[in-house]
């Protein structure tokens, strides 16, 4: 997750400060919004209602986990399929330690790592 360089070491994923987070993020939660509602949310919605009715009932109070599961899964798909339509580069195989990392900061001296989960 390291590159050396002539100055030292430097982190191999993005990094954004608060300045950036701040600049991309309306356009970035527009989009994803725009995912979301449209797929996500009506693939998802009915989870609790589909987990009853094959006798998952008694385990109710995991609903959500198993929803947020399942949203994984769509958003993992996601990926697969715009990398086997090439808008997306392959990871490799196996995938760098890098890949899905981004780093964000307030501090410049203390980032913080994100990995796919946040």
């Amino acid at each position: 997750m390291l590159t050396k360089t002539e100055q030292g070491l430097a982190l191999n994923f993005p990094v954004f400060s608060t300045t950036d987070s701040d600049r991309l993020y309306p356009t970035v939660d527009a989009v994803a919004a725009q995912i979301t509602n449209a797929v996500l949310v009506p693939r998802t919605a009915d989870t609790g209602e589909f987990l009853r009715s094959y006798g998952y009932g008694h385990m109710e109070e995991q609903f959500p986990a198993w929803r947020i599961w399942a949203e994984s899964l769509i958003a993992g798909e996601a990926v697969r399929t715009l990398v086997s339509r090439g808008l997306l580069s392959p990871p490799g195989n196996p995938a760098p330690a890098n890949f899905c990392l981004i780093g964000w900061y307030d501090d410049p001296q203390r980032p913080r790592v994100l990995d796919w989960e946040g």
